[in-house]
């Protein structure tokens, strides 16, 4: 598969993240900041200079650095056992894209997930993809079935530091696994417990 550097590379880790929040016009809109970089680089080969994760450009604008993110990089970092970045992360993000706030239910088109989603995703050599947020649970049980495990509040066994906020499903995609993780009021990577993670999914396995 080729990445979105347009190189032929194989992501290792891959994640469904949620709405990637608030867009500014001064970097997304028609003469924003990463917008010039796309017209200069081009879309597939500008992903470094147009992503949240250690961005100048989104530093100046949001003031900090993306919190999803550096916990994204970092939750690589402990999952694959090494120096993991950017680059070895494929993000996919469910819309609505940039709204300040969300006030219905996340309901995408069942054929746009499954063709932009689950297909590309079978594809892939990784056998373990990670979506972060409960709005993925609907997607999941809609497109994909029951679970085949659930850990947490009121289900198996999940030990945690969160004082019972954090579960997870694990649900099936062919020959691969799909695990929804989220706390109350997060919808990020976990911050520890990367073995726990491990053991409910061999548990699962």
């Amino acid at each position: 598969m080729g990445d979105l550097r347009g190189e032929k590379k194989e992501p290792r880790l891959v994640v469904l993240g949620l709405n990637p929040g608030v867009a500014h016009h001064e970097l997304q809109g028609p003469e924003g900041e990463w917008t010039r970089v796309i017209r200069r680089l081009s879309y597939s080969r500008s992903l470094q200079e147009r992503t949240p994760f250690q961005n100048p450009a989104w530093r100046k604008y949001h003031g900090k650095d993306s919190r999803y993110w550096v916990n994204l990089v970092r939750f690589a970092k402990r999952w694959l056992g090494d120096q993991a970045g950017l680059t070895d992360v494929l993000n996919f993000e469910m819309f609505p894209f940039h709204s300040k706030n969300l006030k219905h239910a996340i309901t995408p088109p069942s054929d746009i997930i499954e063709a932009f989603v689950w297909s590309p995703l079978k594809e892939m050599e990784t056998d373990t993809i990670f979506a972060f947020g409960r709005d993925w649970v609907s997607v999941c049980d809609k497109l994909l079935g029951q679970p085949l495990a659930c850990f947490g509040r009121n289900a198996l066994f999940l030990g945690d530091e969160t004082n019972g906020n954090w579960q997870v499903r694990i649900y099936p995609l062919e020959h691969k696994r799909v695990v929804v993780s989220w706390q109350n009021g997060y919808a990020g990577p976990p911050s520890r417990n990367v073995e726990e993670l491990r053991r409910v999914l061999h548990e699962t396995a």
